[in-house]
């Protein structure tokens, strides 16, 4: 019994040591500092528009969608609206929208099609170099779902072994420093990016 307590107090300490992940289908993340949410909104209840609604109604409520942090449906309607009226303009905020989101590979790629519409644009600058770090981010985070899958397999093995004193064996020690070793890298690397990106021009707010 003891052995599997300490097994278990192990891996509960390497699971609070992953930086936690917005969810990626409500596309909702907390409130930063200094970024405030329109109360009327927040309070109201948003109606979707129609399929055929025009461009700037598509706009008009993804600004909504984004108000509530709702940012990955805010960015898909941002692409619904480019479809209508193709603005670059409107990829730039659905590329930040889906960042906001933390849908990293949408996000490149809607600052791809941005770059090529509108290389020149004063918010060019800014959309290259979200993709210098795009990538990046995008390995740390497939690379926390690997930690993930690795923390769950070791606790089957744990449940399978959970009467013999797994603490003993080198393999289960092997595991738990490579897991501790990666989790903490990625948490670095993922909070530095984070206090880079929210200094950033764009990151709070859509621009027009």
């Amino acid at each position: 019994m003891r052995a599997w307590f300490l097994c278990t107090l192990c891996l509960t300490c390497l699971l609070g040591a992953l930086p936690t992940q917005s969810s990626a289908n409500s596309g909702r993340s907390r409130t930063k500092p200094g970024e405030a949410i329109d109360e009327d909104i927040e309070r109201s209840q948003l109606v979707a528009p129609p399929a055929n609604a025009s461009a700037s109604a598509l706009v008009a409520y993804a600004r909504q969608l984004f108000s509530r942090q709702d940012y990955a449906t805010a960015a898909e309607v941002l692409e619904r609206a480019y479809s209508r009226e193709p603005r670059p303009i409107l990829l730039f905020n659905a590329g930040q929208s889906y960042r906001k989101a933390e849908r990293y590979s949408d996000a490149a790629r809607c600052y791809e099609r941005f770059l090529v519409f509108a290389p020149k644009h004063p918010l060019a600058a800014e959309a290259r170099d979200h993709l210098g770090t795009l990538k990046v981010l995008q390995e740390q985070q497939d690379k926390r779902r690997e930690i993930e899958l690795a923390i769950d397999q070791t606790q089957q093995q744990l449940e399978k072994e959970k009467k013999a004193a797994v603490f003993k064996r080198p393999w289960f020690w092997i595991a738990i420093g490579s897991v501790v070793a990666s989790s903490v890298a990625i948490g670095v690397g993922i909070k530095l990016y984070r206090d880079q990106r929210d200094s950033n021009t764009g990151t709070l707010s859509l621009q027009f």
